[in-house]
């Protein structure tokens, strides 16, 4: 599977990175900026939350774009991103309501390591937000579950509690290679920021700049095995095949 992915990958790098870069590429500039200025550098900033939501259709995008590309059609950039946004009521319900569960859940479950963490760091002379690493820990968690339900809202266009019901039944049956197979492309992405976060607690500027490149090349790889694992789940489960597929995607 991941090397179908990444020969996908390479074959339309262009496509991708360009689908990708439109949202990452200028959010890596403005935290720049910012980081320079002093403002954000030492935890979270205002600029989390639009590149959350902002993320939510880059990821719809890079959905719907690898789901075209794997059928056979043509897609570009621009139709990818027209796309998502003319999805944007499933992607955001899906996100809000499917996902906001399992992140709390998450959290939860990543409270004390997180406390623990930032106590060991403010022990050291470092000053870290432990609702910083709660939120990080809490992505790692929820990282593979999330990538499915950002693959089913735009694609099939279902959004609120019903997106991540149809995640949990797609999962279902070969459970753990599915999620082995998302969490070995989303967990190294998501892990990064709260790596830095401990070797380099005043996260120079340049640093911030690595994880917007970094974002900006890996989320197509995770889009795409994401789109793989959703795609033969379907196949599984609904008996359909690459036709039904890209009628959800040019719906």
């Amino acid at each position: 599977m991941f090397g179908g992915a990444f020969a996908l990958y390479g074959r339309h790098a262009g496509a991708f990175l360009l689908t990708s870069g439109l949202l990452w590429a200028p959010l890596a500039v403005i935290r720049l900026v910012t980081t320079k200025w002093g403002y954000g550098r030492d935890g979270l900033s205002l600029l989390d939350v639009p590149e959350l939501f902002g993320a939510l259709f880059a990821y719809g995008a890079l959905a719907l774009l690898a789901a075209e590309l794997r059928v056979g059609g043509d897609a570009s950039w621009r139709l990818s991103w027209a796309r998502a946004l003319s999805r944007a009521r499933p992607i955001i319900t899906s996100a809000l309501f499917g996902l906001t569960p399992v992140f709390l859940l998450g959290a939860v479950l990543g409270a004390v390591p997180a406390v623990l963490i930032s106590s060991v760091c403010a022990a050291s002379g470092h000053r870290v937000s432990s609702v910083e690493f709660i939120i990080y820990f809490s992505a790692v968690l929820c990282a593979p579950y999330a990538a499915l339900v950002t693959i089913v809202a735009p694609i099939e266009g279902i959004g609120g509690f019903a997106a991540a019901h149809r995640a949990h039944a797609l999962l279902k049956g070969d459970t753990w290679r599915k999620v082995a197979f998302l969490m070995a492309v989303t967990v190294p992405l998501y892990a990064v920021q709260p790596l830095l976060r401990l070797l380099l607690p005043a996260r120079p500027s340049w640093v911030t700049l690595l994880v917007g490149i970094v974002s900006a090349l890996a989320n197509p790889a995770i889009a795409i095995v994401s789109l793989d694992v959703y795609r033969a789940a379907r196949a599984a489960r609904d008996a359909t095949g690459d036709t039904e597929l890209r009628a959800d995607v040019l719906r």
